[in-house]
């Protein structure tokens, strides 16, 4: 079950200011339904086809998994975006964001958007490095793929949270977009993260843009009547050099 600590409805943060619209969430790993499956895939198997020493290394990471993740999300729901078409931008509050042509082709009929921040927590990460300075390396990638997933999954179940927040008014959620992908500089996480208070979901940056915890995401959702979720983003990418979008994108392809 998710644990929600929306702002506003008693369970705010100990110093937090009140901020509007500002939704925050912890899962439990189970809680994500990840499969075994979907490690196989994301490491270039096929399901279920993965050679040794893989499928026991992979189930011991299950067993491991509910000890070493943090799991949060949450987003800010942002209304009155303004789109320009010329130059592919978007205008929210002080700042404009220049999305890409992709991104913005996907979210530019929506009313709302939100930006949200996730991510797997900082166990995963310091795990990995113990297994690599032991010498376990393959575990260690093993471990690292299962914390790339469980980010992108807390964004999903986010995204199931924020749906149905908005179900009543007849509104669905584009797929969402990441600062970095589809020609969307990274830099522009830092205009992002100024929507949020500092440290929200245990979320830093970096001057460089990276964020801590590693295995994080953040990004955008688009908010409209005419919007449509079921569009994987790892389609509609032109980033080449993305080793996860390709195999995502041969996979969807060949289903």
């Amino acid at each position: 079950m998710a644990v929600s600590d929306n702002q506003g409805s008693g369970r705010r943060k100990p110093g937090m200011k009140e901020i509007p619209n500002l939704h925050q969430f912890s899962f439990s790993f189970g809680n994500l339904k990840i499969l075994p499956a979907d490690l196989e895939v994301l490491m270039g198997f096929s399901a279920g086809s993965s050679p040794d020493p893989f499928p026991g290394m992979i189930a011991s990471a299950f067993l491991e998994a509910p000890s070493l993740f943090e799991i949060r999300a949450g987003y800010r729901k942002m209304t009155f975006p303004k789109f320009r078409k010329d130059t592919s931008q978007m205008e929210i509050g002080d700042y404009l964001f220049s999305l890409g042509s992709v991104i913005y082709s996907q979210i530019r009929e929506s009313s709302e958007v939100a930006f949200f921040l996730a991510t797997a927590g900082s166990g995963i990460s310091e795990r990995c490095h113990r297994l690599d300075r032991e010498g376990e390396q393959v575990y260690s990638y093993v471990l690292d793929v299962l914390g790339s997933i469980t980010a992108e999954k807390a964004v999903e179940k986010m995204m199931d949270e924020l749906e149905n927040e908005i179900s009543l008014s007849g509104l669905h959620v584009s797929e969402s977009f990441s600062p970095g992908y589809c020609s969307w500089d990274v830099a522009e996480q830092h205009k992002l993260f100024s929507f949020f208070p500092t440290n929200f979901c245990g979320i830093t940056l970096s001057d460089s843009s990276l964020m801590k915890p590693v295995k994080s995401v953040s990004g955008i959702i688009g908010i409209g009547s005419d919007l449509n979720r079921k569009v994987h983003h790892c389609l509609i990418c032109n980033d080449k050099t993305c080793m996860y979008g390709r195999i995502r994108r041969e996979g969807i392809i060949k289903r």
